[in-house]
């Protein structure tokens, strides 16, 4: 038997249609089974915490990467007259990637508000996708070479990003060291509040 009582809603039904009501959703149903609804408010968040934490991620890692130049200068970045990173360079990077990737995790949770996991989660994707996409392209790639007339003392910070190459131990390391960092960032925004 149906009841012919109108629905009147009271206190929490009357809040549950007030919050639908200024929320997006959009719900799948594929043959009757239902898929589950989407926020539109939450995919924006997300999208928005993954480009503030890239962001982030890439300031801080140039910043970081022309302080480290300033200080250790060419002499140190690059092994013994030849184009290739040093060892010593290679591991300052993975420290200061790792601190980058810290800073940007934490903004793309500090951006996602309540929901931390899933910006820093799709940023940690990103990173760690784009990140190994650039490794296998280095693979095998030969070290570029010097300028003409320019020795490695007399390269810039520009024109050594233009020359530089690194060991493929780094190019495959970076990814995961920048996918663990971001997911460490997120752990951080969620204990400080």
């Amino acid at each position: 038997m149906v009841s012919t009582k109108a629905f009147r809603p009271d206190g929490p039904r009357l809040a549950a249609l007030c919050a639908r009501r200024y929320t997006w959703r959009a719900g799948f149903r594929v043959g009757g089974l239902d898929l589950g609804g989407f926020d539109g408010l939450r995919i924006l968040r997300i999208a928005l915490g993954v480009l503030a934490g890239y962001a982030v991620m890439f300031a801080v890692t140039l910043a970081g990467i022309a302080a480290a130049w300033a200080v250790l200068g060419a002499e140190v970045a690059f092994r013994a007259e030849s184009t290739e990173a040093s060892v010593l360079w290679s591991v300052v990077s993975c420290v200061l990637g790792l601190i980058a990737s810290i800073a940007g995790g934490f903004v793309a949770a500090l951006v996602g508000k309540q929901d931390t996991h899933p910006p820093a989660m799709a940023l940690a994707v990103l990173v760690l996708a784009l990140g190994l996409a650039m490794a296998v392209a280095q693979l095998g790639s030969e070290p570029s070479p010097l300028p003409e007339g320019k020795a490695i003392a007399e390269l810039t910070f520009f024109e050594a990003g233009d020359v530089a190459s690194s060991p493929d131990w780094y190019n495959f390391s970076i990814p995961l060291i920048g996918a663990v960092g971001v997911m460490m960032g997120a752990s951080f925004r969620r204990l400080t509040g």
